[in-house]
């Protein structure tokens, strides 16, 4: 999506008027055969008949990754990609409209030239909303990917699970991998901070440099660790970019809404880890001269994350993960109605490992920013077999006993049977709901 910008003149041609014209330009306003598309993926036979498929849905620009009861596997970009007269725009900023130089070329990027991907030879795929394509790729395809952090994990379990099977992954294998809350970066960050600050006068923050100390990246709700992980990345950041930026600012990047109406969100939020550990690494003059030396910065970030969790748990000895990061499912209504919410099970994992239960940019830590809204395994050769979960229940009636009944389970990493055939539909029915008309 491009902006383009038009400055009016007053009438001696001279200087500017108040008032500006704007032009907007996204594939997603282009009119695409959105539903004969699906329609042609979900009736295809062969992988060349899906990725087909799939190329013909034009916007929005989605990513696909399928598998065959041949075998096959693979992986498709669909939608159309615009070329830019300038290779340097990207659509995330407003853009000159006056002098022609930054339109889009009249044709797409080429249908053969978007990324793709047919039975690599590794003998699997990962896409974990992380960037697909490496620095040669000769076109622009976007500029809001996550970290990588999750993909290279998955990639890491996966390789560990072949070199000990020979290529016999099984489908509890896969459950086991979504379920996985060990995050791989994390001691990138602990051991940043242990460089700059490894003692302490007060005893309550040495022992929360200790607990890092003997931090493995392991994000299960039992761990303490855990927790001084977790918080110490929220206060650090606002005991840097917070004082650089004012706390009105920094609130805004890091992810809280405008407004109270608004989700808590942000681009920024999936690399704070990332950018932490350069600053500790850089000690740019633009944080020092405002925040002081780094050895203070992060003992202010320390003690204010003893304060947090004295304050929530009780003792840095008591502050086990799962009390401060607990699945909120949050109802559209949930604020002004509490009782369609659920949740409050303790659960593991964060927004960089392969179980993405990712705590909100909204002055918690509990799971109400994004979490699997879908877990799904099936083997092709046994497709009766199959099996997901969703985290709340498959009814949507607050009274109804299915409402929130799978949620446990989901909290487990627990699965229900995906039932394909009419027969096995037929004998898993408990009730049917029928529409007459009175036509």
């Amino acid at each position: 999506m491009d902006v383009h910008a038009w400055t009016a003149h007053d009438d001696s041609g001279v200087g500017p008027r108040a008032c500006e014209h704007f032009a907007l330009r996204a594939c997603f306003l282009d009119p695409s055969p959105v539903w004969a598309s699906f329609r042609r993926v979900n009736k295809a036979h062969t992988a060349t008949e899906f990725a087909t498929a799939a190329r013909g849905l034009k916007s929005p620009s989605l990513n696909f990754a399928f598998a065959t009861v041949d075998g096959d596997i693979g992986y498709v970009v669909s939608g159309n990609v615009p070329q830019r007269s300038d290779a340097r725009d990207d659509g995330s900023t407003i853009l000159p409209g006056y002098d022609g130089k930054h339109e889009w070329k009249s044709e797409f990027v080429p249908e053969e030239d978007l990324p793709f991907a047919l039975n690599p030879e590794q003998g699997f795929l990962v896409t974990a909303n992380h960037r697909i394509t490496g620095p040669e790729y000769p076109h622009f395809l976007g500029n809001y990917f996550l970290n990588g952090i999750r993909g290279a994990r998955i990639t890491k379990l996966l390789h560990e699970r072949i070199e000990q099977t020979g290529h016999k992954i099984t489908t509890s294998d896969m459950l086991a991998i979504m379920c996985d809350v060990k995050n791989d970066f994390a001691h990138e960050f602990v051991s940043r901070v242990l460089s700059v600050v490894s003692q302490a006068d007060d005893p309550c923050v040495q022992e929360a440099i200790d607990m890092l100390r003997s931090f493995d990246g392991d994000l299960s709700p039992t761990s303490t660790a855990a927790s001084v992980y977790t918080v110490l990345r929220y206060y650090l950041f606002f005991e840097t970019y917070g004082v650089v930026l004012g706390r009105k600012l920094a609130l805004l990047l890091w992810g809280f809404g405008p407004h109270e109406v608004f989700e808590a969100d942000t681009e920024f939020f999936t690399h704070d880890t990332a950018l932490l550990v350069r600053i500790m690494d850089e000690k740019p003059a633009w944080v020092t001269s405002a925040c002081g030396p780094f050895p203070e910065v992060v003992l202010r970030a320390l003690s204010k994350t003893v304060d947090y969790l004295q304050r929530e748990c009780g003792s840095l000895g008591q502050a086990q993960y799962g009390k401060i990061h607990r699945l909120r499912l949050k109802h559209g209504l949930g604020d002004l109605v509490p009782v369609f919410s659920r949740g409050g099970q303790p659960v593991g994992g964060d927004n960089d490992t392969p179980q993405a239960m990712c705590w909100a940019p909204d002055g918690s830590f509990d799971v109400s920013f994004a979490m699997p809204s879908f877990r799904h395994v099936s083997d092709l050769a046994n497709i009766s077999a199959a099996r997901c979960i969703v985290p709340g229940g498959q009814c949507g009636h607050l009274g109804n006993r299915h409402y929130d009944d799978r949620t446990e389970r989901y909290v487990r990493g627990e699965l229900d049977p995906m039932v394909f055939a009419e027969d096995d539909i037929a004998a898993s029915t408990e009730s049917e709901f029928v529409l007459i008309s009175d036509a």
